[in-house]
């Protein structure tokens, strides 16, 4: 998903930041989900990792091979994609 955007998705979701430092310096690793894409159809999941080093931050996102389906008020997460 190159595009993640509330304008873009018709459900929105993020987990709460789970915290470890990675080299020594603070790190988050949050997870955003959309159900789905308004443009292209399903939704995705996407983890992310942030790094606040010595001189920039630092945000790294990996594409899954899962999707996202809304399930009430909470993102469900469904591996593997089904296509």
């Amino acid at each position: 998903m190159a595009d993640l955007r509330a304008e873009t998705c018709e459900h929105m979701f993020a987990s709460e930041v789970e915290s470890a430092p990675v080299n020594g310096f603070p790190a988050g690793f949050p997870i955003i989900a959309c159900t789905r894409d308004k443009r292209t159809g399903p939704g995705e999941v996407r983890p992310l990792r942030v790094v606040t080093g010595a001189s920039a931050l630092y945000v790294i996102a990996a594409d899954t091979p899962g999707r996202a389906v809304r399930a009430g008020d909470r993102a469900l997460v469904v591996f593997p994609a089904e296509p």
